[in-house]
């Protein structure tokens, strides 16, 4: 580690050293002139209770850093939190004592004022300095958590393992998506998506825990690019989440299962809502209506073109149509989408914008002029 990574790594001190300095200076004033008067008998009791406090805190304090890194999978962790800060915590705590039996040694009535004031600013700062290393070491644990889950994830086990997932998630949603996207790189933030969509395609069934667990999960995934679309509508991580949500709605559409139903109309309608509710920027939010416009249409023509013999599916694709096409219309009332938008997707044929079962080149040109008119039809469209 270069001497600039090290000043960099302790500028979060600064705040600490500051005010433990301001501590010092006023303490040296008032002193000085007066207004309160440290009798020169109690200064050596004074500098030794420092010395024992301040050795009594450190030694709880690496006590628990130590505990912390036994209780992680992570043998890098004892070396990460010591390199610079810990290292650097640890001097400071050793010079403050030291130099307060140093001064015990000296003549009681020599420099009272610089003596007393030099200790409230070491002792000050140790005490301050706490603040920002117990953040660091939270920042660090929930980082390596992070790095921890997506290994657990990729290792799971279903239906065996579903209980892992819930724990997993839940610890997922402990740290926050504000974290996962400030503590973590844009490639292990993709990572975490990907493996978390992974476990949706291939897990996703009736069983109660596992729904309430995967709706857990999408939820994080749309907050996470909610952060990611406020930065920059261009951020991979933004687009690979709707890309993949826009393939789960369209994917299972004509599932009959019941509990997967559940999910699915419960996945629309969570679209509607941050399509309403979130505040993206207008890039993001013009990139989310041409999306999901194309989604959504995707799902009528289905029932249009493919609709198998199977009369519970046929029920059922028939029942979506319906949802889609209010879904539609409640985005064209509140002026979310226009009448424009949906035509500029018609017009350009583009009604699948990502990969699954239907594509657009299984269409001629006549079946694509009927599903036009059909889109249309059933959305009021001239």
């Amino acid at each position: 580690m270069s001497i600039k990574e090290i000043f960099k790594g302790l500028k979060k001190y600064r705040l600490s050293l500051a005010i433990a300095f301001a501590l010092g200076l006023g303490s040296f004033a008032l002193n000085y002139h007066n207004f309160y008067v440290i009798n020169s008998i109690n200064t050596p009791y004074i500098l030794s209770s420092i010395a024992q406090g301040l050795a009594s805190l450190m030694a709880l304090l690496f006590v628990i850093i130590f505990f912390l890194c036994q209780s992680t999978r992570r043998a890098s962790i004892l070396s990460r939190i010591l390199k610079p800060d810990g290292y650097f915590l640890l001097c400071i705590y050793i010079l403050s004592i030291m130099v307060s039996l140093l001064l015990l040694q000296t003549s009681p009535k020599n420099l009272l004022e610089v003596k007393i004031a030099s200790m409230i600013f070491l002792s000050g700062f140790c005490l301050l300095a706490l603040f920002p290393f117990v953040e660091f070491i939270n920042k660090m644990v929930k980082e390596l958590g992070i790095h921890d889950i997506i290994a657990d994830l990729a290792t799971l086990n279903f239906p065996e393992q579903n209980f892992k997932f819930g724990e997993s998630i839940d610890d997922l949603d402990k740290i926050g998506p504000q974290d996962i996207c400030s503590l973590c790189s844009d490639t292990i933030v993709e990572t975490l998506v990907k493996e978390l969509f992974k476990i949706l395609n291939k897990n996703l069934s009736a069983n109660e825990i596992s729904i309430i667990a995967l709706q857990k999960s999408v939820k994080l995934m749309i907050s996470i690019s909610e952060i990611n679309g406020q930065q920059e509508c261009t951020n991979i991580t933004f687009k690979i989440v709707h890309d993949k949500i826009g393939y789960l709605i369209q994917e299972y559409a004509e599932d009959v299962v019941p509990g997967v139903q559940d999910f699915w109309d419960w996945l629309v309608k969570e679209i509607l809502r941050i399509l309403t509710d979130y505040h993206w920027s207008k890039e993001c939010l013009i990139f989310l209506k041409d999306h999901y416009i194309r989604v959504f249409i995707k799902i009528p023509y289905m029932n249009k073109v493919f609709l198998k013999k199977n009369e519970k599916q046929h029920n059922t694709l028939s029942a979506n149509k319906d949802k889609i096409k209010d879904a539609i219309m409640k985005l064209l009332k509140e002026k979310i989408i226009s009448k424009k938008d949906i035509e500029k997707i018609l017009e350009k044929k583009d009604y699948y914008p990502i990969s699954g079962k239907y594509n657009v080149s299984n269409f001629n040109d006549k079946e694509l002029d009927e599903i036009d008119k059909y889109v249309k039809s059933l959305l009021g469209i001239e």
